[in-house]
């Protein structure tokens, strides 16, 4: 209690001027808080423009690295004057100096209007019951993407005025589920059918995590089911012409996705029914393994694309699962960064 005491004590000093500034600069001699976004093949350059251009930038919580107290938490903005090229909060944050003077962590979230709870008794930083925005037919949905950056201190000499490279990383999942006929010559009818996936959890940062953290899913409505009605799913014998789509693109927590089909089958141009009515539920985990003990990527995996084809089997056959698993916003994908949906 001591020490937190006097952590208390030394940060009230240090904030109660931290922010102070002018409107053309930082104060003379401070340290200012300032930050970049570096660009990998989880985003990429034309979603660090889009942040760029968002006018409520991205939020940003920082930590003090050995007390693990909230130093600040709110929203960074880009600032394009002649004298700048970097984001930076409304008000002048500078490092800790003095008798203070300790390493930063920083952990940031974009759309900035998600908030970074810090566990003032564990120092865990969390987003909180988050829900995917999936948006309308005019605006498919929203993006989330997190980055975490630790044990930073003040830049020296002639790099004080240095921005903090933040590289962010897609944290959601796109999903994708199409159906078709597995054998020619057969009318597929959908009977009735349902798509269950994660929809509700908690974001927990984890600096130790190549993604920057991991997902809760909320025990009580943490998952949402989509009801699929009744349909003709026509014969494909490649992936160019698939069939019936169910979802396309939606973003989705990470997890497993449960699929769960009903069909009948008919001889071609005819009410004749082949069989009696089949019926198929698949639970698609992020890893499942193949037989020789390597990962087979299925279902929703955090920052990746996951499109998943059904192939309807007849007389009693199951279905057949096709899962690609590709990068979210490469530059080589046409899925590109979505901003906040209105």
């Amino acid at each position: 209690m001591k020490k937190a005491f006097v952590a208390l004590v030394v940060l009230a000093s240090l904030c109660s001027c931290d922010k102070e500034g002018t409107k053309d600069g930082p104060l003379p001699g401070r340290t200012p808080i300032l930050f970049g976004i570096g660009s990998t093949r989880a985003v990429g350059e034309t979603d660090a423009d889009k942040i760029q251009q968002d006018e409520n930038g991205f939020k940003v919580a920082a930590i003090m690295a050995d007390d693990k107290l909230e130093y600040f938490n709110e929203a960074a903005k880009w600032d394009d004057s002649e004298t700048a090229k970097y984001y930076k909060t409304d008000q002048w944050h500078y490092y800790p100096t003095g008798a203070g003077e300790q390493a930063l962590d920083f952990y940031a979230v974009y759309p900035a209007d998600k908030e970074i709870a810090v566990n003032e008794e564990t120092g865990a930083l969390t987003i909180d019951d988050y829900v995917p925005r999936n948006g309308t037919t005019l605006n498919p949905g929203e993006d989330l993407v997190a980055a975490v950056k630790t044990g930073v201190w003040a830049p020296t000499g002639n790099e004080k005025i240095q921005p903090v490279n933040l590289v962010f990383k897609h944290i959601l999942s796109r999903l994708t589920v199409s159906c078709c006929g597995k054998e020619p010559g057969v009318d597929y009818k959908l009977t009735s059918g349902s798509i269950t996936y994660n929809n509700k959890a908690t974001f927990t940062f984890d600096a130790g995590n190549d993604m920057g953290g991991d997902w809760t899913v909320a025990s009580d409505g943490g998952t949402m089911t989509r009801t699929l009605s009744a349909q003709d799913i026509p014969y494909s014998d490649d992936h160019s012409a698939y069939g019936v789509k169910f979802m396309t693109d939606v973003p989705v927590i990470p997890g497993d996705v449960v699929i769960s089909l009903t069909w009948k089958c008919f001889i071609q141009g005819t009410e004749t029914q082949i069989g009696d009515e089949c019926s198929c539920t698949q639970t698609l985990s992020p890893l499942d393994v193949k037989e020789d003990d390597t990962p087979n990527p299925r279902g929703a995996l955090m920052g990746k694309i996951s499109t998943i084809k059904c192939w309807l089997g007849y007389q009693g056959q199951p279905i057949v699962f096709t899962v690609e698993v590709t990068p979210w916003g490469t530059s080589d994908q046409e899925v590109d960064f979505l901003p906040s949906a209105s």
